[in-house]
């Protein structure tokens, strides 16, 4: 589980010096009981800007390592819409860096809409 979370803090970091404004760790990772030899990493990431690929996959020690990528008016939108992956990161995920603006959103409370349900 070390190895696990020496990884969550390289690509939090990384993903800070990206200019991301806020990140989560998403998904079966975040209980450690549930994290076993093939499992993978997930994270959502949202940066001020719009961003080129949105969802990218990569391997490091072994871990599957998925990175879904937003800008932060691509993720607004798709919470209004009610984005199931971006309602539970938002309510569940692990947030990595960003507090401040992921607690205001949070206050914001926002629904799956019939769209999505």
């Amino acid at each position: 589980m070390k190895d696990i979370k020496n990884l969550v803090n390289l690509y939090s970091k990384r993903f800070e010096k990206e200019g991301a404004i806020f990140a989560f760790q998403v998904g079966s990772s975040l209980r450690e009981k549930e994290f076993f030899e093939n499992s993978d990493l997930d994270f959502l990431v949202v940066y001020k800007k719009r961003v080129r690929k949105n969802f990218t996959v990569k391997f490091e020690k072994g871990v599957e390592i998925n990175i879904m990528r937003r800008s932060k008016e691509q993720f607004l939108s798709l919470l209004k819409e009610g984005s199931p992956v971006d309602l539970i990161s938002l309510k569940f995920g692990k947030v990595l860096f960003g507090e401040d603006l992921v607690r205001e959103l949070k206050m914001k409370n926002y629904k799956p809409t019939e769209k999505n349900n």
